[in-house]
């Protein structure tokens, strides 16, 4: 248990590690009888609030450190075995929720409350949780690129979109436009142009919207557009 804490020890005999926890827990720690000679001794909590490697842990001296560090290794290990967001991300992966790391998000729900529930629809929770996943990895994580995504679709600022970009709270202007483009390209090779349902003499409605996706002009030159059109007819018509 000490090397696993990043400590260098050799053989400890039993009486010694009992005369540790002796000076430690006083009478908050008791010994049951042994059954057999130099076999070492069972150790309990009098006070039923701990076990005996949270005892053993404490009376030999681990610190703040050493435990934060054997905790990082931990999470950094679990963290690294997170799936690749495929690039440029299809439509459905950033609208389906994203599964946060199991370990990442109880760790978080425990800096601020150690002993309570966990709340798995906690937004908070989730978004660091992402936030500590992209960091540890180096991925990109929903998160961060539908924040982007939308924060650039509310205002076309490069340099906001850049700017939180810089402290780690979204993805680059360049990887913005980057999934723009993939699914622009993405409806112009599954949708028609005109489809063959469209009926002959039927009243019909159309909404039609534009997008702009490349860097904003005064002029407008310079850019890319996409029209996303919607045509609805019914399907029966009744004289009224």
């Amino acid at each position: 248990m000490l090397r696993n804490f990043g400590m260098n020890v050799g053989v400890v005999k039993s009486c010694t590690i009992k005369t540790m926890i002796q000076e430690e827990f006083h009478d908050r720690i008791g010994f049951h009888e042994r059954y057999q000679k130099n076999h070492s001794a069972l150790v309990y909590d009098t006070y039923a609030g701990g076990s005996y490697a949270e005892a053993a842990i404490n009376c030999w001296g681990v610190t703040d450190d050493q435990l934060i560090s054997t905790v990082a290794q931990r999470i950094n290990a679990h963290a690294s075995q997170a799936q690749v967001m495929s690039w440029p991300p299809h439509v459905d992966e950033l609208v389906d929720e994203e599964d946060s790391d199991e370990l990442l998000y109880k760790f978080v729900t425990l800096l601020k409350k150690p002993k309570a529930g966990e709340d798995q629809k906690d937004p908070a929770v989730l978004a660091l949780t992402s936030l500590l996943t992209s960091y540890i990895t180096g991925k990109r994580t929903s998160f961060k690129v539908k924040l982007a995504i939308t924060l650039h679709g509310l205002i076309r600022s490069r340099e906001l979109i850049d700017l939180m970009h810089k402290f780690s709270l979204g993805i680059s202007y360049k990887d913005v436009l980057n999934p723009y483009d993939a699914w622009a390209k993405f409806d112009i090779e599954t949708n028609r142009a005109c489809p063959d349902e469209l009926a002959m003499g039927q009243p019909g409605t159309a909404v039609m919207d534009n997008d702009d996706f490349k860097d904003d002009t005064l002029t407008g030159a310079n850019t890319s557009h996409r029209t996303n059109v919607i045509f609805v007819q019914p399907q029966d018509l009744v004289e009224t």
